[in-house]
C-alpha cells in the first residue's frame, strides 16, 4: 500500500476519509479529535486543500466537528453540503481544509451510486484513506474510486494496520489476550485465529458465561449466549490444542438483577437467580500476574457491564494495570477503547471499531482494502 508520506501532495485537492467515530458524543471530541490531526498537519504543510469526509448516523450533522476543527488547527474549516463542494474547493486556500457534511446524508453514498461518487472525484486529485472502519463498508466514497487517481493510506490507518499485522503473529511474546463484553459469535472467528498465537486469553463478560455454562458450571442467570455453547466448548478445547492458557473468572461481583441499583456482592460461586455482573477481585489479582509480564496485549470487550458504575470495577482495574505495561497494547470495541481514554498509555493503539478489527483478525475480505491496494 502506498502510504501519503511517499506521495506527492503539495498543491494538490486531497479527498481525506477520516477516523470521525464517535466525535460527537458528549465530552468526548476534543479527546478524539487527535485521531484525524496528523494526517490533517502532514497536509496543511504540503499546501494542499484537505476534503475531508465521513459517515455517521444519518440523523447527525457535522457542523459541530467543523466549530472544533477549527479550534484545534488554528485556522477556518469550511463546511459544505455536498451540492455546495465545488464551489468551496474552489474557494479554498493552499492549506485549508474543506468538510463534507455526513456522507449518510446523502442516499447516493449508501446505494454506491456511480453518480454520487463522480461528484467527489470532480474535485479531487488524490484518495487518502485513514479511516480503518471505513474498510468494511460497500460505500460509493469507497468503492466507487477513478482508476487514474493516486491512492494512499494516512498515518492512522498505517499504524492500525501495523499493529494488527504485528500482534497477529505474536512475535511480542507473551502474546495475551483479554475478551470481554458480548456478541459471542461476532468474536467467535477471530478468537479461533489468534489462539495459536497468544500465550493466554482472559476471559469475562458475558462471554465468560458462555464458555463457563459450555463446561456444566454454575453460572446461575448470568447472561448466556445458549446458542453458541458447542462453539464455546470447542474452542476451549482448541485453546488446550494450542496449550495457550484459558482464564476464566474465578471470583465475581454477582447481583440480583441487571440493574445499575441491584443488590449485589463479591462472590466465589454465582448464587441461584443471581447474575455475575464483573469479574471479582481475585479475578483481578490473577489477571495482574499474566498482564504483567506482557510482550504485547489485544483487549476486546469489557469485563463487566461497564455502563453501570457498580459493575465497571473490574474492567478499570485491569485497564489500570494495563496502563502500566509497556509493552504494544491495541484496544479493541467502543466500550473498551472508552474505558482506555481515562488512562494514560505509552503504547497504545484504540480502534473503536471492534467488528472490522475482528473481521480483519479472521482473515475476511474488506472491502475497501480493494482501492487501496491498487496500482495507478
Amino acid at each position: 500500500m502506498q502510504r501519503i508520506e511517499n506521495l506527492g501532495v503539495e498543491d494538490s485537492r486531497v479527498f481525506v476519509r477520516a477516523d470521525l467515530a464517535g466525535f460527537l458524543e458528549e465530552g468526548k471530541m476534543e479527546v478524539r479529535i487527535s485521531r484525524i490531526l496528523p494526517v490533517l498537519d502532514f497536509l496543511i504543510q504540503k499546501r494542499s486543500i484537505v476534503i475531508l469526509a465521513r459517515h455517521d448516523s444519518p440523523r447527525n450533522g457535522f457542523l459541530p466537528i467543523a466549530d472544533q476543527l477549527s479550534k484545534s488547527l488554528g485556522q477556518k474549516v469550511i463546511f459544505t453540503e455536498l451540492a455546495g463542494l465545488k464551489d468551496a474547493v474552489a474557494s479554498a486556500t493552499p492549506g485549508q481544509v474543506v468538510l463534507i457534511e455526513n456522507l449518510l446524508k446523502y442516499e447516493g453514498e449508501a446505494k454506491n451510486e456511480h453518480a454520487f461518487a463522480e461528484q467527489l472525484w470532480a474535485v479531487t486529485d488524490i484518495y487518502v484513506s485513514d479511516s480503518f472502519g471505513a474498510l468494511a463498508q460497500s460505500y460509493a466514497s469507497i468503492l466507487r474510486h477513478p482508476r487514474n487517481k493516486p491512492v494512499a493510506i494516512g498515518p492512522r490507518l498505517h499504524d492500525i494496520l501495523t499493529t494488527l499485522q504485528h500482534i497477529q503473529t505474536g512475535k511480542a511474546k507473551p502474546f495475551n489476550l483479554i475478551l470481554g463484553g458480548n456478541d459471542f459469535s461476532k468474536k467467535a472467528d477471530m478468537i479461533a485465529k489468534l489462539l495459536r498465537p497468544a500465550s493466554s486469553a482472559l476471559i469475562g463478560g458475558s462471554l465468560a458465561y458462555t464458555f463457563m455454562k459450555s463446561r456444566l458450571m454454575n453460572v446461575g442467570n448470568s447472561i448466556v449466549d445458549v446458542q453458541n455453547e458447542v462453539a464455546a466448548f470447542q474452542l476451549q478445547e482448541k485453546a488446550e490444542l494450542e496449550q495457550t492458557d484459558f482464564l476464566l473468572p474465578v471470583d465475581h461481583i454477582a447481583a440480583e438483577r441487571f440493574s445499575k441499583d441491584a443488590k449485589n456482592k463479591s462472590t466465589r460461586d454465582i448464587p441461584d437467580r443471581w447474575m455475575g455482573l464483573d469479574i471479582g477481585p481475585k479475578t483481578v489479582a490473577l489477571f495482574e500476574k499474566v498482564l504483567k509480564g506482557s510482550g504485547s496485549v489485544l483487549w476486546y470487550g469489557p469485563l463487566g457491564a461497564v455502563d453501570f458504575p457498580a459493575f465497571s470495577g473490574g474492567s478499570r482495574a485491569v485497564m489500570k494495570i494495563l496502563s502500566k505495561v509497556k509493552a504494544p497494547i491495541v484496544l479493541l470495541g467502543n466500550d473498551t477503547v472508552r474505558l482506555g481514554e481515562e488512562f494514560t498509555f505509552e503504547n497504545a493503539v484504540l480502534i473503536p471499531d471492534g467488528p472490522v478489527a475482528s473481521a480483519y483478525l479472521s482473515g475476511k475480505h474488506l472491502p475497501g482494502m480493494d482501492i487501496l491496494q491498487k496500482e495507478v
